[in-house]
């Protein structure tokens, strides 16, 4: 397995298992911890759970290996890191050419634009928590 692989598959535990889908519990890695932003990703608890189809013959207690999409950390990693600045240029630039404001003004509102993205972003969250596409891979 590379180091690619590696960071991409998570273990987790099987909470609750029913029909055609499990509940799993996954613990935040260090790196998450490291993370100031940690809190939109997992909530402010230590653990997330996922409701995640499986075929696996598997019981409450089972260690899975998980693989989370590619895609869906990418897109978290863009809303978290890149999108905070773009709405801080486009509130400046709005602020100092469109509305002719004072550097001083337009700096102020690039703030404004900071506080907006934010709150975009735990609205996202919110919405788009359940949309993590997360893959049982094996019993380990």
């Amino acid at each position: 397995m590379s180091k690619i692989e590696a960071l991409e598959d998570e273990i987790a535990i099987v909470k609750e298992v029913y029909d055609d889908e499990v509940l799993i519990q996954i613990e935040r890695k260090g790196t998450c911890r490291s993370c100031s932003m940690n809190m939109l990703c997992m909530g402010r608890e230590n653990k997330a759970e996922f409701r995640v189809p499986s075929k696996l013959s598997l019981k409450v207690g089972d260690r899975v290996k998980l693989h989370i999409s590619p895609a869906s950390r990418m897109i978290s990693s863009f809303l978290i890191f890149i999108f905070p600045i773009i709405m801080m240029l486009l509130f400046f630039l709005t602020a100092r050419y469109l509305l002719g404001l004072s550097e001083n003004l337009s700096i102020l509102s690039s703030f404004l634009g900071l506080l907006v993205s934010g709150i975009i972003i735990i609205y996202a969250d919110r919405k788009s928590a359940d949309k993590i596409r997360v893959e049982i891979l094996e019993k380990v």
